[in-house]
């Protein structure tokens, strides 16, 4: 259609042609109000270059105004746009996050219990005791991490009870292999924490820290809150880091995924960290805003 132009984009052209044309129309009706004849200024060249001189001003006060007051919209329009971009950024990002998160729970359901069932298998015949012991935690980590994987929010608590089941799963088959303690405060358990990232960080101290050492090793959970944020570091006794561990595009899909969902979910306020712990070992760590 012609004449049409995006709504909310200024039209420059007719907007400082109305600007001008007003300009021109108020100086004339200055010059009625004043008690002044129109024709008599249009008659004596003295009349007639005063009113060209106020015309001539108005019409560049109306130029310099057109041009600012477009400006200003021009501005508005950029920060709509620039709003509009940064939500559509937001929400491929949260999107991008949590099909990463279904990915995720995709790889640790079905291996983890398919493990924990063969294990159950075994105990049954060999060890009834254990056997039973193994069941009831396996119990209380699917009551833990159901809600969990078909939720996308969590608390502290909820992972931390998720993170013992499953660490009292893999005692009963590691036996002295395995040492673990979990140090949370209780104030910190109703903290709001993202789901599934912790016991993703306890699996991969099982099994690239402690698994590969005949001797097994110790695991540490510990929560702390520091400087308006919420620090939750999984340190292991285990094999230790590669050298290129630390940067990202070696840290494997399960890290890389959870550095990526920080990411996203904090806006660039929540991290993944590793390093070396002593004497030997990984420390992992997850920090988030304590209020987000």
């Amino acid at each position: 259609m012609l004449g049409w132009s995006p709504p909310g984009r200024p039209r420059i052209p007719q907007l400082a042609g109305a600007l001008i044309a007003g300009s021109l129309l108020g100086t004339v009706l200055v010059v009625l109000i004043k008690g002044r004849e129109l024709s008599r200024f249009l008659e004596d060249s003295h009349y007639l270059a005063s009113f060209a001189l106020t015309a001539g001003v108005g019409v560049i006060v109306g130029a310099i105004a057109s041009l600012a007051m477009a400006g200003r919209a021009r501005i508005a329009v950029a920060e709509r746009e620039l709003m509009r971009t940064e939500a559509e950024r937001q929400k491929l990002a949260r999107q991008t996050a949590e099909a990463q998160l279904q990915v995720l729970k995709a790889q640790i359901e079905p291996h983890f219990l398919f493990n924990t069932l063969a294990n159950l298998r075994y105990l049954v015949g060999k060890e009834p005791g254990a056997a039973t012991r193994m069941l009831d935690d396996l119990i209380e980590y699917l009551q833990a991490a159901m809600p969990r994987m078909r939720g996308e929010t969590s608390t502290l608590g909820q992972e931390i009870a998720m993170c013992n089941a499953y660490l009292n799963i893999h005692k009963v088959r590691m036996a002295e292999r395995l040492a673990f303690s979990i140090d949370v405060p209780k104030p910190l358990l109703d903290v709001s924490f993202p789901p599934m990232m912790l016991i993703t960080l306890i699996e991969n101290a099982l099994k690239h820290g402690l698994g590969p050492l005949p001797g097994g090793g110790r695991i540490d959970l510990v929560a702390l809150a520091t400087d308006g944020n919420i620090a939750v570091s999984v340190a292991d006794t285990g094999k230790g880091l590669a050298a290129d561990a630390g940067s990202g595009k070696n840290r494997g899909v399960g890290l890389t995924n959870i550095s990526d969902r920080l990411a996203a979910i904090y806006a660039g306020k929540g991290r993944l960290t590793l390093s070396p712990n002593s004497p030997s070992g990984t420390i992992a760590r997850i920090e988030v805003p304590l209020d987000y």
